[in-house]
């Protein structure tokens, strides 16, 4: 049974020798680079090379053959490694078009006759790599790669979904050491009566200040007249709550029944 391959897979299949030729270029431009910069310290040296630099009319000649020989080093590096290839890109462009400016503009296209052949393809070719990137096969790509699935672990942890179910009934705050004593009563109904023991202010019996004054007496007329109607099912009003009377506070402060 033939089997799907994964989507980055098949990316790399099809578009391999890009980056392939990508990284070949960026190879033979770091090393003609390097070998100038070899060739520049070892065999001619840096005291020479600011004297060609002086007689070819370069402006600050020693600062020049120093910030020439900086941008030929690291940019050599950038692109071998492929990495802030833009940047050496633009270096190599810069220091490039002062050489063909001051040095081979006048001298002709051909390198023989010391015209700017070699120059100018290393301008196209480094302008190329700039246009397109270094590549997959390059420090730049997975550098990339570790910070696309940095912040994918990050969106995940604060993409946290919490679930709550509303069961209709008001939730009390929770406390330490406080038990919650609820009498028994159906599920549909939402006004049972909840006493707090430890927690007075959850209490429909509880008074800021005080205590609450005793029941009044039942009369037992009044008991005997409703009582017919109850039993008869006429009048199923729930019986009026006790509401305790205000009497004189006492030294604490919160107090239950």
């Amino acid at each position: 049974m033939p089997r799907t391959l994964p989507a980055q897979v098949r990316d790399w299949a099809e578009n391999w020798y890009r980056d392939v030729l990508i990284l070949v270029a960026r190879v033979l431009v770091s090393v003609v680079m390097l070998a100038h910069v070899w060739q520049t310290f070892v065999q001619t040296g840096f005291a020479s090379t600011t004297v060609v630099f002086a007689n070819f009319g370069i402006p600050i000649a020693i600062a020049a053959t120093a910030f020439t020989l900086v941008v030929e080093l690291t940019g050599s590096l950038l692109l071998l490694f492929g990495v802030m290839v833009r940047w050496a890109a633009a270096g190599f462009v810069f220091v490039m078009s002062g050489a063909v400016w001051f040095v081979h503009a006048k001298n002709g296209i051909f390198v023989k006759d010391g015209g700017w052949e070699l120059v100018g393809m290393i301008i196209a070719v480094v302008l190329g790599i700039a246009a397109f990137g270094p590549g997959r096969l390059s420090l730049s790509h997975v550098a990339a790669g570790w910070r696309a699935r940095a912040e994918a672990r990050r969106a995940e942890r604060r993409s946290v979904v919490v679930t709550v179910h509303d069961t209709g009934r008001p939730a009390a705050p929770a406390m330490a050491g406080a038990t919650v004593s609820a009498t028994t009563a159906p599920a549909a109904d939402a006004d049972a009566t909840t006493e707090a023991r430890g927690f007075p202010m959850l209490s429909e019996t509880f008074v800021p200040m005080g205590r609450p004054a005793p029941r009044p007496a039942a009369d037992p007329a009044a008991a005997q007249h409703d009582a017919p109607r109850s039993a008869a099912g006429s009048d199923d009003r729930e019986p009026a709550r006790y509401v305790p009377a205000w009497t004189e506070p006492e030294p604490h402060l919160f107090s239950s029944r």
